[in-house]
């Protein structure tokens, strides 16, 4: 029985031996099918999973253009059933582009623009009018019976037309720059949907200079990065030149063509000291700048042309690279070197040698041609640039998009994801893209690469803050993160050369397409302290480098063996991922709402306006305004101007500002408006934001004219009930959080032998006291007096006003007696409504004595005017919506914001009436008064 039981044991043990050999034997087999699986996935995706790449790129850009059309609907003219574009700019472009479809000819000189002097075509891009009439044309060729396409409509297709493109060849140029499919089709996808990339980028309607020329800017990148990188001389050239002439038009265009020579000279800079301009480098680059210089010197070019290459620091930079590749090449590339023995010691670093001289010749050059301050004013302008990209000029700075952006324009316009995503993607890109480098270099460049980027970034933080982008410490923080950077480049540069030869050999290792990325994202961070609008033309490379980061994660996973820190990166691989995605998503949802609600810039009031305009004037008419909106009064409206968008002689602006709108009584102003042939004056209601820029435009040197109108608004809880009387009180207007709010006095005042300064004591409050007089059933209010109560060194003080607007009627205490005993202010009082009610007398605008002087309030608010007769009033569609609700309103209502009418006044000149030759001049006659103060703006 043992025997027997052992046996079975002994059966049962083999039994088990034999089923886990089985078993291994089976995973083995199994490890074995999946490792092939797996190859022939990865081999699937490598050699057939662009096509899917493809297909999906093809869908990002079909989606980006089909978020770009949500609009098309409501870009409509209800007056005629004509379509409308959303902005203003585009106007004048189709204009002239209406003129090559009626007479095949460019209109070569504008008789509605700055009359008398009209303007010559040549000062604005002929390029963009030329684009539309050519899409106008070749939609007719393939469809002739389509009578419905007008050169409006082709007009509002062109911008999505120019995206697609771009799109085409920003997907190629992505692949080409980082090898990837991958990268390729996310940056597309993200730059497809991105919202800062909307409006400019393609939005149906938006028919401005920006989406021809990124699409240029594209097109000539993407050649010129396969100019580098071909094989064969032709190609070299062959490419080279057109991305030199895709440059031209990028920069024939649009002005931001600037970028192009920054990008492009400050890569071939760092590829030159890199070693890295070879033969086919040399060609392509001297191919691309030679087109480039060529036609820009012999065509009209709004970047430059001419001397504009010598004289304009940022496209010098282009210049001087050009001449360092030349020097360089008749240096070391011919029987000179043999001749001047030096040159052939091996401690003198060739390629700072041909720099030295470069600049020699450079500073002999310029200065035989310009002067010796020539170098010194470029420099000056150079650090002035960097401060002030825009200048300093009043107008330009006046100009909402011009802007300063701060620390929030970048979350705003990035969201906070993507806005530190850019930023570790930036400086991982920068670690890669030199990690050949021994350790020590690789530290001392990254750091400094960090520590300039952020210095960059965070120096222009708050506007209210100690980093206000123009204080003495933004400026060390900006300046001093540069210089750092800049220092550890040149220490382990010629470090390297010095002490190691070999680490030295490792700087020309450098991937070229991974410098011509980081140097074009550099740029543009320098760039993102210069305006709000630039936003747009950084959007591109952001998300590049953005988009790049889970391939760099991956590379850098590949090359380590612990297994924790693979599992590490697969999750920030991971992460980023899911953040991308997550972007995307909001993006394409935050840039559909925005397209699908972007109608005309011109809306209801201004068309309405417009074909009362074409309707009721003389042909002939000259209209004088505010300079925003020239292109409408043209082109909708028919009629020329005296100022319109284009800003090209600026000194008519400061005049407008100045003796008209500011103008302290009717005769200045009419000795400018009859020089300028104007024979109507129209103010649209926008005038009471824009205050204080066209105040500050028409200033002095000392800013005598500027203001601003300041809003109040009842404190109902403080509202005082007596037997007789009812007492109002009005606060200042805004978010108080905590603090006192003011408004600031602008003039000087003194009352009771205290003196309250202008800018230091101003206004917390208005109270409004009216007698209630009990007659029949309604009780009736008669206005008693108004204060204003004074806030200085911690102390109020009532003192009374000048005049009060209550209840649709002007209780004048003194407006016109200078010598008032008070505050010679006024308190123009008008309803607020919202969905649910409307309250009278709720807001108050604060008329301070600059404005009770200035003709565009007298003329507005008060319709006062001996030579000029209103003769067309267009209220606004709030107003007129509750005055057919049977309610009782005057011309305003606060509905979010002041609404109010548009009023067109015929001018009636005096007999005796003289052309004034100095309204006529198209330059200042004092610089200075177009010059802004430091802190204005």
């Amino acid at each position: 029985m043992e025997e027997k039981k052992e046996e079975t044991e002994k059966k049962e043990i083999k039994e088990e031996v034999k089923g886990e050999e089985i078993e291994e034997k089976s995973e083995s087999i199994n490890k074995e099918e999946l490792k092939k699986r797996s190859k022939k996935m990865l081999s699937f995706l490598k050699n057939k999973g662009h096509y899917f790449l493809y297909i999906l790129t093809a869908f990002f850009i079909v989606l980006g253009a089909w978020i770009r059309t949500r609009n098309i609907h409501l870009l409509k003219d209800i007056t005629t059933g004509s379509w409308l574009l959303p902005d203003l700019d585009p106007h004048l472009f189709l204009r002239y582009a209406k003129h090559l479809v009626d007479t095949g000819k460019y209109l070569a000189f504008d008789t509605m623009r700055y009359v008398p002097k009209g303007f010559p075509t040549t000062g604005e891009t002929r390029l963009l009018p030329y684009i539309e009439y050519v899409l106008y044309k070749l939609i007719h060729f393939f469809a002739p019976n389509a009578p419905n396409v007008t050169i409006d409509f082709t007009t509002i297709l062109y911008p999505v037309i120019a995206f697609a493109i771009a799109m085409i060849f920003f997907f190629f140029l992505v692949k080409k720059l980082f090898k990837s499919n991958v990268v390729a089709t996310i940056a597309t996808g993200l730059l497809s949907v991105i919202t800062p990339f909307l409006y400019r980028g393609g939005l149906a309607g938006v028919a401005e200079k920006e989406p021809a020329a990124i699409m240029f800017m594209f097109i000539s990148l993407f050649f010129l990065v396969y100019a580098i990188e071909a094989k064969k001389p032709y190609l070299n050239i062959l490419f080279g030149a057109l991305a030199g002439l895709f440059g031209f038009a990028m920069c024939e265009i649009w002005g931001g063509g600037i970028f192009l020579y920054m990008i492009v000279g400050g890569t071939f800079l760092v590829l030159f000291f890199l070693e890295k301009i070879q033969k086919k480098e040399a060609i392509a680059y001297c191919s691309w700048f030679g087109v480039l210089f060529v036609m820009s010197f012999f065509l009209n070019n709004r970047v430059a042309s001419g001397t504009g290459f010598l004289t304009n620091p940022a496209i010098a930079i282009s210049a001087f690279v050009f001449i360092l590749i030349l020097i360089d090449k008749l240096i070391f590339k011919t029987k000179l070197k043999e001749k001047i023995k030096f040159l052939n010691k091996e401690k003198f670093n060739k390629r700072i040698l041909s720099f030295i001289i470069a600049i020699i010749l450079i500073i002999i050059l310029t200065t035989a041609i310009f002067g010796f301050n020539f170098i010194p004013n470029i420099a000056k302008q150079v650090v002035d640039k960097l401060i002030s990209p825009f200048g300093t000029g009043r107008l330009t700075l006046t100009v909402v998009e011009n802007q300063k952006p701060f620390f929030n324009s970048w979350t705003s316009n990035f969201t906070n994801i993507l806005f530190w995503l850019l930023l570790i993607a930036m400086i991982i890109l920068f670690i890669y893209a030199i990690r050949k480098l021994n350790k020590k270099y690789k530290f001392w460049l990254s750091s400094g690469f960090a520590v300039a980027l952020l210095g960059i970034i965070f120096s222009n933080f708050s506007p209210s803050g100690v980093l206000n982008g123009t204080s003495i410490l933004s400026k060390i923080v900006y300046f001093g993160g540069v210089a750092f950077f800049l220092i550890t480049i040149i220490w382990t540069y010629l470090h390297a050369f010095i002490k190691n030869k070999e680490a030295y050999e490792k700087f020309k290792e450098i991937n070229i397409l991974y410098v011509f990325a980081l140097v074009w994202a550099f740029v543009m961070v320098i760039s993102a302290r210069t305006a709000v609008r630039i936003f747009f033309i950084m959007t591109p490379i952001f998300v590049i480098v953005i988009s790049s980061l889970p391939l760099i994660l991956y590379k850098f996973l590949k090359k380590r063996k612990d297994e924790t820190l693979k599992i590490f990166i697969w999750i920030l691989i991971i992460v980023v991922a899911g953040l991308l995605a997550y972007s995307f998503y909001v993006f394409a949802v935050n840039s559909t709402t925005q397209a699908k609600y972007t109608g005309p810039a011109a809306n209801e009031q201004w068309q309405r306006t417009m074909a009362w305009v074409r309707e009721n004037t003389p042909e002939d008419a000259v209209f004088a305004h505010w300079w925003d909106y020239g292109y409408w009064v043209q082109s909708i409206g028919k009629r020329a101007t005296v100022l319109d968008g284009g800003n090209n002689m600026p000194y008519w602006d400061y005049q407008m500002g100045r003796f008209v709108l500011c103008g302290e009584n009717e005769q200045e102003a009419l000795e400018v408006l009859y020089s300028h042939n104007a024979t109507h004056f129209l103010i649209d209601r926008t005038e009471i934001g824009k205050y204080a820029a066209f105040s500050s435009i028409g200033s002095d040197e000392n800013y005598n004219k500027f203001n601003q109108i300041g809003f109040f608004e009842k404190n109902d809880a403080q509202t005082l009930e007596t037997n007789n009387q009812t007492i109002y009180l009005y606060n200042v207007m805004g978010s108080s959080e905590g603090r006192l709010l003011i408004s600031p006095l602008k003039e000087d005042f003194e009352w009771q032998g205290e003196f309250y300064p202008a800018g230091k004591a101003g206004i917390i409050g208005i109270i409004v006291t009216l007698d209630r007089m009990d007659i029949g059933v309604n009780p009736i209010f008669l206005m008693d007096k108004a204060e204003a109560v004074i806030y200085y060194n911690n102390k109020q003080i009532k003192v009374p006003i000048a005049g009060v607007q209550f209840n649709n009627k002007f209780y004048d205490f003194g407006i016109d007696n200078k010598n008032f005993e008070g505050l010679r202010i006024a308190l123009y009082t008008i309803p607020k409504a919202t969905e649910n009610e409307i309250k009278p007398n709720e807001v108050g605008l604060l008329l301070n004595e600059r404005a009770l002087d200035a003709l565009w309030i007298r003329l507005y608010f008060f319709d006062e005017g001996k030579n000029f007769k209103l003769i067309h009033t267009q209220s606004d569609p709030i107003v007129e919506i509750i005055r057919n609700q049977g309610i009782q309103i005057g011309d305003f209502v606060y509905y979010g914001e002041v609404r109010g009418p548009i009023k067109i006044w015929e001018i009636n000149y005096p007999s005796g009436m003289k052309v004034n030759e100095e309204y006529l001049l198209t330059n200042y006659p004092n610089p200075e008064l177009g010059k802004s103060k430091p802190g204005m703006y």
